[in-house]
């Protein structure tokens, strides 16, 4: 008999939180994160990236969420040194927190859970921070593919999936300089500015397959010819794709 099935679902979100507390404390992460911040510079550069948002049965509650989410993470200034990390900014999924339900996959199946559809907002914070080449500390892929290629509005690999208490996107500000997001959303479209006081020079990125199987693909993650990720997914059987993005 496999005991951890016995433990309730909400226990252990709380021993994991405390497991990431407490690795956070000793390393010294936990001093590093960026805050809110009152403080006012001069952005005057700017990369930028957007995608569209796919219209589906939770659409209303993802715009929700998404606008909510990307809220919190614009009263953020990054200064050089500190870690962003999604989950110390946007907080926990909750209806308390002012999160709705919404689609979501979890273990590769679709479903629906509080804060549905904030992957596709650290999706796209991960793609720019490749474009800026800063340095990703924690980033996980979707275990499942779930588009096909016809269907795909953004490059495989260009994902990171945030699961609360489990699974982050972490990344440290190194540059010599602070930087801030701001996020433009409609009906139709999500975009993600990064600020910054200097210029930051946009770097070459290509999400490329590598040795693939019948049940697997393999993405090789090349920013200016340097190979810094690998993503791996099982493919989707399934006639038509879903996604809760």
């Amino acid at each position: 008999m496999n005991f951890r099935k016995l433990i309730p679902k909400p226990l252990k979100l709380q021993v994991q939180l405390f497991r990431r507390f407490f690795h956070d404390l000793f390393s010294g992460t936990l001093f590093s994160f960026a805050k809110k911040s009152n403080r006012h510079f001069i952005f005057n550069f700017t990369l930028k990236y957007a995608q569209i948002i796919k219209k589906n049965s939770g659409f209303q509650a993802k715009l929700h969420n998404l606008k909510k989410a990307s809220k919190r993470i614009e009263n953020v200034i990054i200064y050089p040194n500190e870690i962003f990390s999604f989950w110390y900014i946007v907080k926990k999924p909750s209806k308390k927190n002012n999160y709705k339900p919404g689609r979501t996959i979890i273990n590769g199946v679709l479903t629906t859970s509080s804060g549905g559809g904030l992957c596709q907002l650290s999706g796209l914070v991960y793609r720019v921070c490749l474009e800026a080449n800063l340095e990703i500390l924690e980033r996980h892929n979707h275990s499942l593919d779930l588009y096909e290629d016809a269907t795909r509005y953004y490059p495989l690999g260009s994902d990171a999936t945030v699961v609360y208490g489990y699974k982050d996107l972490r990344f440290r500000n190194n540059f010599n300089f602070p930087i801030h997001f701001c996020f433009v959303i409609t009906k139709d479209n999500i975009s993600i500015h990064l600020k910054s006081t200097k210029k930051i020079t946009k770097k070459e990125v290509v999400f490329k397959k590598d040795n693939n199987s019948n049940s697997k693909i393999k993405i090789n993650t090349i920013v200016d010819g340097n190979i810094v990720a690998t993503s791996i997914y099982k493919r989707n059987t399934n006639s038509t794709s879903k996604c809760a993005k």
